[in-house]
């Protein structure tokens, strides 16, 4: 449904505006979005001028007003520049990365200046994932994925034997060059 939406977005050739608004400018602008008024007031100080961009009109996005949004830019020219276009994927992110904050949905995309080199990327995204090695090395009992530890793996018996080997390399390689060799903890404060 996104992708259909920024299609016809896109098709219209909308201009993009750039334009220098005061911080309380900005502030009138996003009153009703609590999250940019953060940004307004954490990041720019008083009296200080930050640009806004403004792209489409009211009635091409079918609302009340053409879509306005912090940035720093550049940007295209217009909508049209853009070829193709594809969401690669979604994620739920925490405001400012910290518990307890709002969920938000953030949205991956890619875009293109012409459909020829958009497949050529599409064909390229389909040859990585043959050799992806997070996948090739659970099919080889390398190891695993739990929710125990997000982000880090399980070696498995082959798999430990391997990263050992690579340790072992590794260290003669720092005694070789001069280095010696320090052990910090596996988990940290988010501070440090």
């Amino acid at each position: 449904e996104l992708e259909k939406r920024v299609k016809k977005i896109c098709d219209a050739k909308q201009p993009f505006e750039r334009v220098v608004v005061t911080k309380a400018e900005a502030e009138a602008l996003f009153a009703q979005n609590p999250f940019k008024l953060a940004i307004i007031k954490a990041k720019l100080p008083d009296g200080a001028a930050t640009t806004v961009y403004r792209s489409g009109t009211a009635a091409a996005l079918g609302r009340g007003r053409p879509f306005v949004d912090l940035c720093r830019g550049p940007h295209l020219p217009n909508t049209g520049k853009v070829k193709a276009f594809a969401v690669t994927k979604t994620s739920a992110a925490l405001w400012l990365g910290k518990a307890g904050n709002d969920e938000l949905q953030r949205v991956y995309g890619v875009s293109f200046p012409d459909k020829k080199e958009f497949a050529e990327w599409k064909a390229l995204q389909e040859e990585a994932k043959k050799r992806d090695h997070r996948a090739i090395g659970i099919k080889q009992e390398l190891f695993f994925f739990d929710d125990l530890s997000p982000g880090s793996c399980f070696f498995q018996p082959l798999g430990g034997r391997l990263y050992n080997k690579l340790v072992e390399l590794i260290r003669g390689q720092l005694w070789l060059r001069g280095y010696e060799e320090v052990i910090t903890p596996n988990m940290h404060n988010l501070k440090l």
